[in-house]
């Protein structure tokens, strides 16, 4: 089945579209996600519930408060590069 290419660049735009508004889901997600981590730490402080730390990645382990956190200023830089 033969496109045109009229359609074939409208599919390509569209395409495009999507995968940014899905990157803005997903930067949407991570930060709130780090925001919610953050406010556990600070209401259970250093050491977490093995529950809540069994639903955790390894990197969201090591996320703490500080602003001398190399972890949490990498993802905020990320961030705010893709919103920008």
């Amino acid at each position: 089945m033969s496109v045109s290419p009229q359609l074939q660049s409208k599919i390509q735009c569209y395409s495009i579209d999507i995968v940014v508004q899905i990157c803005g889901f997903i930067a949407c997600y991570s930060y709130n996600r780090l925001k919610m981590i953050k406010e556990m730490r600070w209401e259970f402080g250093s050491v977490l519930p093995p529950d809540i730390k069994y639903n955790l990645c390894e990197a969201e382990v090591g996320v703490r408060d500080g602003p001398s956190c190399p972890d949490l200023r990498v993802f905020e830089y990320r961030i705010s590069a893709a919103n920008s």
